[in-house]
């Protein structure tokens, strides 16, 4: 992934790797989206109310780190649900924005970003 000359001077066939990365990914995504259809309609317009708070977990979490992405959609989840609980759905959202926007001040990167050496 970050050096594609070295890996194919290794023996790795990088082609390969590009066409098996490309299967795996439109396979998750058939997954995800007959998954979808199960709950909801479909149209032109599906997902756009998902897009921010996708964007949002993946930021969050930390860009390069799956194991963040997983956490900090749990945490998201987990904050919104409970201030629903106590204020409306609108301003749910916009705490967790705030939240997640104060965060990222002190941690740009995520929170389970990789650290590297400068």
């Amino acid at each position: 992934m970050q050096n594609r000359a070295m890996s194919g001077a290794a023996g790795i066939n990088t082609e390969r790797v590009d066409a098996f990365t490309f299967a795996l990914g439109c396979g998750l995504a058939g997954i995800a989206g007959s998954s979808f259809t199960m709950l909801a309609s479909t149209g032109p317009v599906t997902g756009q109310q998902y897009v921010v708070d996708t964007f949002i977990v993946v930021v969050f979490g930390g860009v390069e780190s799956l194991v963040g992405t997983f956490s900090s959609a749990f945490i998201i989840g987990q904050m919104q649900s409970t201030m629903e609980y106590f204020l409306s759905g609108s301003m749910a959202k916009a705490a967790i924005l705030l939240l997640v926007i104060v965060a990222l001040y002190f941690r740009p990167n995520g929170l389970f970003a990789a650290k590297v050496r400068r």
